[in-house]
């Protein structure tokens, strides 16, 4: 039981840390993948792939929900981690020199799966631990799962990380650390 109450946290712990982490990289991004003559045209090109990941929503809302309810919670969350996991690392690993045209268009690909994914492991996690809570406890569970979503974004490392690097360290390395 604690194992899959576990699993279910972590999945609800990361949900919606992409669109901050990816606005807060926003500038570093824009200059990495749309660079420009104008660093406001990188910003806005870098904002409007974060505001693309927005139109995946309401289709992955629908796919994995059904997905939810004809193969079970497990395996809808699974596939939601695992999907943004990867969407995420692409991201940060895209090599831009050596893939040209091609890195910003993987990078609005990684975001549209992460729009598609992004939302459905509140929902399917909070439910798939509340089922496996003992009776008694469900609402409990079902509010600490919530809560868990509001508290640990706030305390992520990108802010901490951005402040202790220099500007051009953070742009070099620890921006792909942060992806």
């Amino acid at each position: 039981m604690w194992q899959n109450i576990g699993a279910a946290l972590s999945a609800t712990c990361s949900n919606g840390t992409t669109s901050p982490v990816y606005g807060f990289m926003a500038a570093m991004i824009g200059k990495a993948f749309f660079p420009a003559t104008d660093p406001l045209n990188s910003l806005l090109l870098s904002f409007a792939v974060s505001a693309s990941a927005f139109l995946g929503r309401p289709i992955g809302s629908v796919v994995i929900g059904w997905l939810g309810d004809v193969k079970g919670r497990k395996p809808a969350l699974v596939i939601t981690i695992l999907t943004m996991a990867v969407s995420t690392v692409l991201i940060g690993l895209v090599p831009v020199t050596r893939f040209g045209i091609a890195a910003p268009i993987v990078v609005v690909l990684a975001r549209l799966l992460q729009g598609f994914f992004d939302r459905r492991r509140a929902g399917n996690s909070m439910a798939y631990m509340v089922e496996w809570a003992p009776a008694d406890r469900r609402g409990l569970y079902g509010r600490f799962s919530n809560a868990a979503r509001r508290w640990v974004p706030a305390r992520s490392g990108w802010p901490a990380t951005a402040s202790l690097l220099a500007s051009d360290a953070m742009e070099s390395w620890g921006g792909v650390c942060h992806s």
